[in-house]
């Protein structure tokens, strides 16, 4: 299973621990064959400090590790793109819009 966390539950889980510990999202990501999906957003608010004038090296063991956890990546850029279109094409076909995110899989 591929899970993607929202930017305030992957930095609560980084930084605060909470509501589980890295050692237990890695244990479980592990024994379950899943991964974390990682993508601009999710990344971007992470490292936002950064632009407040945070330091690289206070931002960085997070970054790494984020990267030690199984994961992956999801190509968000063009989702929005795609799912215009599809709201163009179901307004034309007088259908009802079906989100492509539940049509397509991640990756």
């Amino acid at each position: 299973m591929r899970i993607l966390l929202d930017s305030r539950d992957l930095i609560n889980v980084l930084e605060q621990k909470s509501p589980v510990s890295v050692a237990d999202l890695d244990s479980y990501l592990s024994k379950g064959g899943h991964q974390i999906v990682l993508c601009f957003s999710n990344v971007r608010e992470l490292a936002s400090p950064l632009a407040n004038g945070a330091s690289y090296f206070d931002i960085r063991p997070h970054l790494q590790t984020l990267e030690r956890l199984r994961h992956t990546y999801m190509k968000e850029v063009g989702i929005v793109g795609i799912e215009l279109l599809a709201a163009v094409d179901a307004f034309n076909a007088g259908s009802v819009f079906e989100s492509v995110a539940l049509r397509r899989p991640l990756g």
